[in-house]
Parts: C-alpha cells; sequence; structure tokens
C-alpha cells in the first residue's frame, strides 16, 4: 500500500537512471581487495539492488528495504568504505517515502548508525562518516522539499479538481431545475389546450380546435428551442417579451394576466432568474389553481426588489416548505441563491380579491446599478 501522500513510482527506467550515484560504490574495486572482500563487496551490491527495487515498487515493504540498505552500510564497511552509498540511498527514499517528521526521525537514526560504525569499526572518519552524513542531510533536506511541494501541487490540484466537479454538479442541477421551469410550463399549456381541443371537436366546434392544434403545434416548437437554449444556458428572452408571451396564453385558456414591472432595466441574471420563477408560478396557476385571474406586480425599493405574485383561484391549505411542490422548490431555491426571502400567504398582504395563492419575493437589489427606461 503506498504510503499517505507519497509521490508517485518513478517508472523503471527512471529507477535505473537513479542508480548512477552507486558509481561511488565502485572506487574500491580499483584497488587490490582479498577474494573475501570482494565477495562480500559483490553480495553487498547484490543485495542492494535487491532492496532498491523492492523498496520502489513494493511499498509495504519500503521501510524493511530502506532499513537493510542501513544495515548493508555497516556490515559491507569494513571490507568496501563506499558501503556508506547504501545509507545516502537510504536517506533519499526516506525523504521520498515518509512524511517530513517520520523521514527526519529515521535520518537521525541513519547518522548515528554511521557514525558508530565509524567509532566501533575505526572507519575512515572523512570518506565514510563525513561524506555519507553531509550527503544523507543533503539529499534528505531536498527530498523533503521536494516531497512537500509534490503533496503541496496535488492537494491544490484535488481542490481544483474538487471545485470542477461541484461546478459540474452545480450547472447539472441548474440545467435539470431550468428545464423542469421550462418544459414543465410548456407540457403544462400543451396538455391544457390539447383537452380544450378535445371537447371542441366532440362538441363539433372544429374551427376552434384547429386554432388551438395550432397553438399546441407552436408550443411544442417553443418548448423545443427552450431545451436548446436551457442545455446552453443561453436565456436570450426578456422578462417583459415572456409576460407578453404568457398574458396571450392564458388569455386563451380563459385566465387575465396583468403584470407591473420597475421603470429600470435588470440585471441580465437576475432578469433570467425573474423570468423562470414567473414561468413557474403561472404553471402551478394553470396546473392547481382553477384561477381566471393573476397578476405579478414587480418593484424596486431603495436596497430591495419585491416580487407579488397571486391569483384568485383556490389556494393550497398547508403552505410549510414540506409541502411544497417541484415548482415551488424551485423559486425557493433561486431565491435562497440570491438570498432572498419567499413568503407564502403573508398575512400582511392578505387580500380578499386574491384568495388563491400569493407569493411574496424580496431581493437584494443594487439600485445604484440600475438605468431608468424613459
Amino acid at each position: 500500500m503506498r504510503t499517505s501522500g507519497a509521490p508517485l513510482v518513478p517508472p523503471l527506467r527512471q529507477q535505473f537512471a537513479i542508480l548512477v550515484f552507486i558509481s561511488f560504490y565502485f572506487v574500491r574495486w580499483f584497488f587490490p581487495m582479498a577474494a573475501l572482500d570482494w565477495l562480500i563487496s559483490v553480495a553487498g551490491l547484490l543485495i542492494f539492488l535487491v532492496c532498491y527495487f523492492t523498496a520502489f515498487n513494493v511499498q509495504r515493504l519500503t521501510l524493511a528495504a530502506t532499513l537493510t540498505m542501513v544495515v548493508l552500510a555497516v556490515v559491507v564497511a569494513p571490507f568496501n568504505s563506499g558501503a556508506n552509498t547504501f545509507a545516502i540511498y537510504a536517506a533519499s527514499f526516506f525523504a521520498y517515502f515518509f512524511p517530513a517528521r517520520t523521514a527526519l526521525m529515521l535520518l537521525t537514526m541513519n547518522i548515528a548508525i554511521l557514525a558508530g560504525a565509524t567509532y566501533f569499526l575505526e572507519l575512515h572518519f572523512i570518506f565514510y562518516f563525513v561524506i555519507g552524513a553531509v550527503t544523507s542531510i543533503g539529499i534528505a533536506a531536498s527530498g523533503i522539499i521536494d516531497r512537500q511541494r509534490l503533496v503541496h501541487e496535488r492537494q491544490e490540484r484535488r481542490s481544483q479538481e474538487e471545485v470542477q466537479r461541484l461546478a459540474k454538479i452545480a450547472e447539472r442541477e441548474r440545467i435539470g431545475q431550468d428545464l423542469h421551469d421550462t418544459i414543465g410550463h410548456s407540457l403544462t399549456a400543451i396538455n391544457l389546450k390539447t383537452q380544450l381541443a378535445i371537447k371542441q371537436l366532440e362538441r363539433e366546434l372544429t374551427v376552434e380546435a384547429r386554432q388551438n392544434l395550432e397553438q399546441v403545434q407552436q408550443l411544442a416548437q417553443t418548448a423545443l428551442k427552450d431545451i436548446r437554449h436551457t442545455v446552453a444556458g443561453i436565456k436570450k428572452l426578456g422578462l417583459e417579451n415572456e409576460l407578453e408571451a404568457q398574458r396571450d396564453l392564458l388569455n386563451s385558456l380563459g385566465i387575465e394576466l396583468h403584470y407591473q414591472l420597475p421603470k429600470t432595466l435588470l440585471a441580465p441574471t437576475l432578469e433570467s432568474d425573474l423570468l423562470l420563477i414567473a414561468r413557474e408560478a403561472i404553471t402551478n396557476i394553470l396546473r392547481h389553481a382553477n384561477a381566471t385571474h393573476c397578476e405579478l406586480l414587480c418593484q424596486t425599493s431603495g436596497e430591495r426588489l419585491e416580487i407579488l405574485i397571486r391569483d384568485n383561484g383556490k389556494g393550497m391549505d398547508d403552505s410549510g416548505e414540506a409541502q411544497f411542490g417541484d415548482g415551488l422548490r424551485g423559486i425557493l431555491q433561486r431565491v435562497n441563491l440570491r438570498r432572498g426571502r419567499l413568503a407564502i400567504n403573508p398575512p400582511e398582504r392578505f387580500d380578499p380579491n386574491w384568495p388563491g395563492l400569493t407569493l411574496l419575493l424580496d431581493l437584494p437589489w443594487p439600485s445604484h446599478g440600475s438605468l431608468e427606461l424613459t
């Protein structure tokens, strides 16, 4: 198992390339050596190579393999003073594979073992201990810094990936909500228009039925365009144009719509949200209200934007959030994203002329950024 936060294992070719530093171990071979010295030197080298590739590629054995290198640095030292190279490689593994604190502890142990071996085995102080200790410290320090950099880069990369993942989730939810608001409204209108056309055909009102079926066809074409625009994240239809289209549709179904918009230019993103909120509210009126009149009043006051949507239908028994349908939940979600407030049937806005559902939206409004319409 890979040590938590450890860098990726370098490819085999790079592992062989790193072995170039073992050349210091061969210096002793250019001088006269007894047969036993040759035997132990070669055996030590073979054992080191096994430990070296094991430490890289079998990471559950990395610690055991590197500690074996330190032991080899002591056992082989009386026969080849270049054996301190094994301890230097062990120091690099400590820094590369283990957290900084653990690496420092292992490095301290490594240097202490080199010092003990130098003293008790009467090894050359400069060639064995100083070179081995200084090089180990340098390589370990460089490795620890490099490892910290790699860990930091990996964490940043994971953070960026998490941000991208959350952004994709948010975008999917936005598209899903927009599709619900857009297509739900269109399908509701198509359903009502189709039912009306069927009733007219049953009563042999073919001219009126044909007109309604033509409107159904137009609604279907509009729904298809809305799907394309929604998936692409494009909201180019203005709020006033949308309300005009909704008024025509509602009039054809026997429902009168009155609306009032502020004399200011709305920010595109705000207008897009208000457009979808209005569409969803009107869809709910079509589906559930059995209303004959509805209105949407939008006005600004200081730093707030207030939207009042109400109808004269049958209303709802329980205005608690737990009873919200998908439509009201969608409206609430958009209001919350803008850090606004949504009130259902607020008592202070009760009007006996509007016994149906009343929605009161209160949103932050940057009055300094508005433009008066002429």
